[in-house]
């Protein structure tokens, strides 16, 4: 009898880009335009680079309830059952929580990428190869992996994760494994200079693959108010009401003990600003569709 697939990844795109104004507005926000590719949005780019390392009925994608419509829209191969729409703003931990819990019920042994939907990435193979050995050492090693990012400068714009070298473990042909030592939220100028010249810190890229039971009892654990709401199995609505807002960096990843990080040996930009889409312009000739270019010329 064949097994299922084990491996899902979950797309975040709830968010408002409100950097991006005036493109991105309240009802279509940025990973919903064409921001980097004159024929895909965000969206759509972060599912198709999915397609080789996870098959597409184990996609599902995290929204606003109100962008459902706009997801069907971009991604109609989609049905709705891969779709979860938040009922409300509640930050990134009760959408994960949600969904992994579901997800639970319905395949305990699943590893799960829970990536942004708005990230630039190149090259495609070399994001493959990295998630695909992600994928393996949190199914290995029973824990939490991300994807920490090289500083190419100072940056107080992201968070930064501490590392130390994890000796004797098994490395990919690029990329070097290590053990995270903690989270540090955006630093001020300062403190970035002194991140970026020591070699120990990454940008926190916000992608994380771990086996959905581990996540299960993280929250649990941290989170055990959320995790007894979950047990209650409201719906999906009373649930987005009572849960606390939090992100999932604060309420699981920065106490959990034991975590991995691969360092990526890929180009990324979380296209947090304008002026980041105009450096991955310039660096990487990117066609722009006819709306972006005057916005980005100002």
């Amino acid at each position: 009898m064949q097994q299922d697939n084990p491996y899902y990844a979950l797309i975040m795109a709830g968010g408002e880009g409100t950097r991006f104004a005036p493109l991105s507005t309240p009802s279509r926000p940025k990973q919903f335009l064409n921001l980097l590719d004159q024929k895909q949005s965000l969206l759509q780019q972060t599912y198709v680079r999915l397609l080789d390392s996870v098959p597409q009925k184990n996609i599902l994608i995290a929204t606003n309830q109100r962008y459902i419509p706009l997801v069907q829209e971009q991604l109609p191969d989609l049905i709705p059952a891969q779709i979860f729409g938040e009922t409300r703003k509640k930050n990134t931990a009760p959408c994960l929580a949600w969904i992994c819990f579901q997800l639970f019920q319905k395949n305990k042994n699943a590893i799960v990428a829970a990536c942004p939907a708005d990230h630039f990435i190149t090259p495609l193979p070399l994001f493959t190869e990295t998630l695909k050995e992600t994928f393996h050492m949190a199914e290995r090693h029973n824990t939490i992996v991300t994807i920490g990012i090289r500083p190419t400068f100072s940056s107080t714009q992201f968070g930064y994760i501490r590392t130390d070298a994890a000796p004797g473990l098994p490395r990919p042909l690029r990329g070097l494994a290590m053990t995270v030592q903690n989270f540090v939220e955006k630093p001020d100028a300062a403190t970035a200079q002194k991140y970026f010249e020591d070699k120990n810190y990454y940008w926190n890229s916000g992608m994380f693959i771990f086996p959905v039971q581990k996540m299960m009892e993280c929250i649990a654990e941290f989170l055990p108010e959320m995790f007894s709401l979950l047990q209650k199995k409201p719906t999906l609505e009373a649930f987005f009401e009572e849960v606390q807002s939090i992100s999932i960096d604060y309420g699981v990843m920065e106490k959990t003990k034991g975590l991995m990080m691969l360092e990526a040996p890929f180009t990324w930009s979380d296209v947090g600003t304008w002026e980041n889409l105009r450096k991955l312009v310039e660096e990487h000739g990117i066609e722009l569709s006819a709306e972006v270019i005057p916005l980005l010329q100002k």
